[in-house]
């Protein structure tokens, strides 16, 4: 098969600032005061316990926002008074953003709240932090990322006289003095799942069903480009039904897995154990049993933790969730919940990641052509949808319309097989938004004249 395809270009903005800074300069400097001080403060007005309390685990997010709050009251610098008990100064911001159950640190005992990372290692967070080696003011600043590809620039929150900032600095001007730390308390937010495919590189590849039962596939090895696919191999054989096939990642590896929805209702799964191979399926097993019909069966990472939810059309309209809580076993769904209501068609469902999160979207393609899209803000819950938008138009025959990661950068395409046997994409670069595809249209493939025997996988 021929396949063609246009360029996609990309427009970026930066936002620069030429804000400088000085290592030694007072104005970013935490007032001197004898640290003999701070030790009394402590012990005389902190709550008597028989035990230290453990600083709970706090995430990146959390920290970031705690600090923001001080930015955006422009929280007057003091060091006597406080907020929530934490003083007004450079330390008590970090203590009261990494939400430290000591209020009590200054600049010489902060570090003993974190561990020394690498400017390598830095990420949104973590703290620089200057000691005074005379033992009087230091300072001490909440990183927030950096401002450039080089690392050369980066910008952070803190309380610095007058009051508590966003800033701007050159590195150049930090790394003599300043140390970045990570608390000990600091966790990563959930970290997202990458995307799926078959050969485990998180972009999509293309598998066409043909009429003798082989699964032909075609490794996406150039991305959203001209040419993605760069090789084709068959994957599997004896699979005449097209409408019984389906591609997920049950395992959470990254390799999507081949399901069949068998004419007696079971569910059997070969584990992708190889890649983009041929036939790299090393084992198979029934995942369940009881769906008659294949075209109320998706799969689809509705939780985000990288294993694919089973989910069930029913015939009353009504959307059943069955969380993979154990993978690629016998016995992968541990609970099953209602995610929706009022969805009759099921040639008209989809599921895909529009936003990039790793949770899967609810996409329903309606009798007028659009494409409503619902967000997926809460993962596998009872009500896992917060908004809903229209995502595209034109739409109007529902089997020749697909969504797939073509691009790998976490976000769906959607792609329109044409009565000519066109893959018309069109290039996700917005997210969750409405029409989120930017550029112009892309073929990228020709030849497949019948969409129900187009997957992307």
């Amino acid at each position: 098969m021929n396949v063609k395809h246009t360029l996609r270009t990309a427009v970026l903005t930066a936002l620069t600032a030429a804000l400088a800074f000085s290592a030694t300069g007072t104005a970013s400097a935490e007032f001197s005061k004898d640290p003999s001080r701070y030790q009394h403060e402590a012990i005389e007005t902190a709550p008597r316990a028989t035990a230290v309390l453990a600083d709970r685990p706090i995430t990146r997010s959390e920290v970031m926002a705690r600090a923001k709050v001080w930015v955006d009251r422009a929280l007057p610098y003091d060091n006597d008074d406080r907020t929530d008990g934490y003083r007004q100064d450079c330390s008590g911001m970090v203590s009261m953003a990494w939400a430290l159950e000591s209020k009590y640190e200054w600049t010489a005992t902060l570090g003993s709240k974190g561990t020394q990372v690498t400017k390598a290692q830095l990420k949104a967070g973590d703290m620089l932090l200057w000691v005074n080696p005379s033992g009087g003011m230091g300072h001490v600043r909440i990183f927030g990322g950096w401002k450039d590809g080089t690392q050369s620039r980066y910008w952070v929150y803190e309380q610095t006289p007058p009051k508590a900032i966003y800033h701007e600095y050159n590195w150049a001007d930090t790394v003599a003095s300043y140390v970045p730390y990570r608390g000990n308390n600091v966790i990563d937010d959930n970290v997202q799942a990458p995307g799926a495919s078959l050969s485990g590189d998180t972009k999509a590849e293309l598998v066409d069903i043909r009429t003798d039962g082989t699964l032909q596939g075609w490794y996406n090895g150039n991305g959203f480009t001209s040419a993605p696919w760069t090789s084709n191999i068959p994957v599997g054989v004896g699979f005449a039904d097209p409408a019984r096939v389906k591609f997920a990642d049950l395992s959470g590896d990254g390799r999507k897995e081949l399901i069949y929805v068998a004419p007696d209702g079971k569910l059997r799964a070969w584990y992708n154990g190889n890649g983009f191979t041929t036939y790299p399926w090393t084992s198979e097993l029934e995942i369940g049993s009881g769906f008659s019909d294949p075209s109320r069966v998706f799969f689809a990472d509705i939780s985000g933790d990288g294993r694919a939810e089973l989910i069930h059309l029913e015939t009353n309209g009504t959307i059943r969730g069955w969380y993979n809580g154990n993978g690629f076993t016998t016995t992968p769904w541990t609970s099953n919940i209602v995610i929706g209501t009022g969805f009759a068609d099921p040639a008209r469902l989809h599921f895909a990641d529009l936003s990039g999160d790793g949770r899967a979207e609810l996409v329903y393609n309606e009798t007028n052509g659009d494409l409503r899209g619902w967000y997926n803000g809460n993962g596998f819950t009872s009500a896992p949808w917060t908004s809903n938008i229209v995502v595209g138009t034109g739409f109007t025959d529902p089997a020749r319309t697909k969504f797939g990661d073509v691009s790998g950068d976490g976000r769906a395409e959607v792609v329109y097989v044409s009565p000519e046997g066109n893959l018309r994409a069109w290039y996700n670069g917005n997210g969750f938004t409405t029409m989120p595809w930017t550029g112009n249209e892309v073929a990228i493939g020709t030849g497949f004249t019948d969409p129900a025997r187009v997957l992307f996988a």
